[in-house]
């Protein structure tokens, strides 16, 4: 006879078994399947902790740390106040010469011989470092770089807005190479920002996509020295940097493939100041400066030397009113601008390695390069390293030109700076030593009359239709196209609230409206029924100020569009 009792208790146990081998089926692959992500994690970890480019900061870190200087002691007292012609050198030879000179400079920054003997020892300690480095992985610069050619810009607040801006321009002239966004780690979270870029081919690149989390808090990042990590971060190997604020006349693409370019891997624009780098630089750097050679008259290389130094001066008249930075063995002058910078880091790794040396000991250096003068910061850094290192650059002759605008008070307000074609330049100047080379015998007496600005950049630099070299950006960095702030301060607006154009140098901008491009792209961005949103702006949007600053856009492009004749009619273009 059957019995159901045993039956029923033999299909419950099979029924348990069956549940409990289901839920152990489950946890087995759950478990397994976390062993597997956790696998996948922990190998990316590793991989991210072992890519060439994490080697390279995890080297920079290190060896930073091991070379840091001794503190800093107060500026005042290394400084002579008394005797020291200090400030602003402008780009003129009489301020080059009074307050560039040997005597002058060291005077304004002079340090003790246990600090000069420090930092030569520590700066020394770190190019062998450096050496060394890239004598053991011999091919680090081609292998942390997956890329071939960019543009790279710094983001994250305020500078997203502007850089988009600056790659709206880039395509609008032309310009098909790809474009890397640099964001800080206090700005990660532009997710607006970084999928409207998508489509102009651009991305976010965030610090933690390329370097480990506690190398990133490790390494001490602010202010300027973006800028190195930026360029060491960027996944391309041939890069143009620009400043987020910096405005594309034209299409760069073809820098990367000029002469000037492969010939020394690295092009430096000038500034509109004369260089006051401290002699105690170069003897920390250890580069010898020759006291008794002058090699050229402040852009002028060219010339012979005795058509304009007179061979009654003394040694004793050449520290005192000669311009150090005419000498042989010292920088070039002038200062540096480095809102755009062109650098191929497979040639200039070292260079970049020493540049980000000298932006995180920034308070011994960017004193040593600048003396607190306008724009102290980075922007020496990267010219000094390479002279240091005896590594290629060319400096552009060709001098800046300032855009700007009289106020009602005919105050005048630089609000622009024009940069030039960088290979134009370079031909005018070759073409200008081939000449002088054949006509040297015309120009070996001295000549007290001689004149900088008529006798070299007026006749040599620029091209024999007289024509001046074009120019290719236009750093727009006073003021800056950041909406909020020109609304709330009402730029381009008189005292009876009348609109007026702020860009004047038609010119050179060969008829671009620069204003009335940055204008609508700015309203139609930010004013639209579907806004951007920027994280800059979170707290700033649905106000009455985005109203207002709204109502100002508007108004102002009115104004430049009733007006945009008098941009087109300095090219007549129809």
């Amino acid at each position: 006879m059957l019995n159901f009792s045993s039956l029923k208790r033999k299909v419950l146990r099979h029924r348990i078994y069956l549940i409990a081998g289901f839920f152990a089926y489950l946890i087995l692959s759950f478990w397994f399947s976390g062993l597997q992500n956790l696998g996948n994690l922990i190998s990316l970890k590793l991989y991210a902790a072992d890519t060439p480019n994490s080697k390279i900061f995890r080297f920079l870190y290190d060896a930073v740390q091991r070379c840091e200087p001794i503190k800093r002691p107060d500026v005042n007292s290394l400084r002579d106040s008394e005797k020291c012609l200090g400030g602003d050198v402008p780009f003129n030879p009489v301020d080059v010469s009074s307050k560039g000179s040997y005597e002058n400079l060291d005077r304004c920054l002079h340090l003790t011989d246990s600090q000069l003997k420090n930092l030569k020892s520590k700066h020394s300690e770190f190019i062998e470092r450096v050496r060394k480095f890239l004598a053991n992985n011999d091919r680090i610069a081609v292998d942390s770089f997956a890329n071939e050619t960019g543009i790279v810009t710094v983001g994250g607040g305020k500078f997203s807005v502007l850089s988009l801006i600056m790659i709206e321009m880039l395509r609008e002239k032309g310009s098909k190479l790809p474009v890397e966004v640099i964001i800080p780690p206090s700005d990660e979270g532009d997710v607006d920002f970084c999928a409207a870029i998508a489509d102009l081919n651009a991305k976010c690149v965030f610090f933690s996509d390329v370097i480990p989390k506690k190398l990133i808090e490790q390494i001490p990042i602010k202010g300027y020295q973006f800028k190195i990590i930026a360029l060491l971060i960027s996944s391309f190997k041939k890069v143009l940097f620009l400043d987020a604020d910096n405005l594309p006349l034209v299409n760069p693409d073809q820098l990367f493939e000029q002469p000037v370019f492969l010939e020394t891997g690295l092009v430096i624009w000038p500034d509109i100041w004369g260089r006051v780098t401290s002699p105690a630089f170069y003897q920390s750097a250890g580069v010898e400066i020759d006291l008794n050679s002058r090699v050229r008259y402040m852009g002028d290389d060219i010339s012979p030397v005795a058509r304009f130094h007179d061979p009654k001066w003394t040694r004793s008249d050449i520290l005192s009113m000669i311009p150090l930075h005419d000498l042989k063995g010292a920088i070039p002058d002038p200062t540096s601008e480095s809102g755009q910078l062109l650098v191929d880091k497979t040639k200039h790794l070292s260079t970049l390695l020493l540049a980000a040396y000298y932006n995180f000991h920034s308070e011994w250096y960017f004193r040593l390069l600048s003396q607190g003068t306008s724009g102290e910061g980075d922007k020496e850094t990267f010219i000094a390293a390479a002279h240091v290192l005896k590594e290629p650059y060319y400096q552009v002759k060709t001098q800046i030109v300032i855009d700007g605008f009289f106020d009602e008070d005919n105050s005048f307000h630089g609000i622009c700076l024009y940069q030039f074609n960088p290979q134009q330049d370079y031909d005018q100047h070759n073409h200008a030593k081939h000449w002088m080379a054949k006509h040297q015998q015309e120009y070996t007496t001295y000549d007290p009359s001689y004149d900088i600005e008529k006798d070299f950049y007026d006749k040599w630099m620029k091209r024999d239709n007289g024509e001046p070299i074009d120019a290719m950006f236009g750093h727009a960095s006073f003021h800056k196209f950041e909406p909020l702030a020109l609304a709330r301060e009402r730029i381009y607006v008189d005292r009876k609230g009348h609109h007026f154009r702020g860009f004047k140098r038609y010119d050179i901008t060969k008829g671009f409206d620069i204003e009335l491009f940055n204008y609508k792209l700015l309203y139609r961005k930010l004013c639209s029924a579907r806004p951007l949103k920027f994280k800059f702006y979170q707290s700033s949007m649905n106000t009455e100020e985005w109203s207002d600053m709204c109502r100002y856009l508007a108004e102002h492009i009115k104004h430049l569009q009733s007006t945009h004749h008098l941009a087109l009619s300095a090219q007549n273009i129809p």
